[in-house]
Order: structure tokens, then sequence, then C-alpha cells
């Protein structure tokens, strides 16, 4: 899933569908994700995210900052592709 969207979950405004606009603080950023980038069964990015090409994301990551260019699970760094060598 990638959301472009989420509401303000910190208890300073209200979060529900029904509620007017003007009581919200919806976080409506862009997601940039690279090219050859893979994500797993059931990932989750949320908004505001630009992943660099080349990004691997295991199963159920979920993505919430910028990531470089790396390979590995999310907030577990494996190797850097850039100057990984073929096993």
């Amino acid at each position: 899933m990638v959301f472009a969207q989420s509401n303000d979950y910190s208890g300073a405004s209200m979060v529900s569908p029904v509620i007017p606009k003007k009581y919200k603080r919806d976080i409506m950023e862009p997601v940039i994700v690279g090219r050859q980038t893979v994500f797993g069964t059931r990932s989750v990015v949320m908004p505001g995210v630009e992943v660099a090409d080349g990004c691997f994301f295991g199963a159920t990551s979920l993505v919430i900052k910028r990531k470089k260019d790396l390979i590995g699970l999310e907030e577990k760094f494996l190797r850097d592709i850039k100057n990984a060598s073929p096993q």
C-alpha cells in the first residue's frame, strides 16, 4: 500500500472521515519511488517518502522516511548495492 495522505494522530486535531476539513490536519505529500525498487508483500509506504533507485524492502516493511540506495529489510541495512558484488 502506498499512502499519499494520512491523518494527524498527534492529538492536535480530530480524526474521522465525517469531521469537516477545517478541524482536521491531513498530511498530504507525494510518494516518489525510484526505478527497480521492490516492496515485499503487505509493505506500507507513508506520505512524503522518497525511495531511491534499486531499494528492496522485505515483507511487511513500514517505510516512513527517505531511503537511499540500499538493499535490506526496513530499519536493518544489509549492504550498499552500488559496491556489492554478485553472490
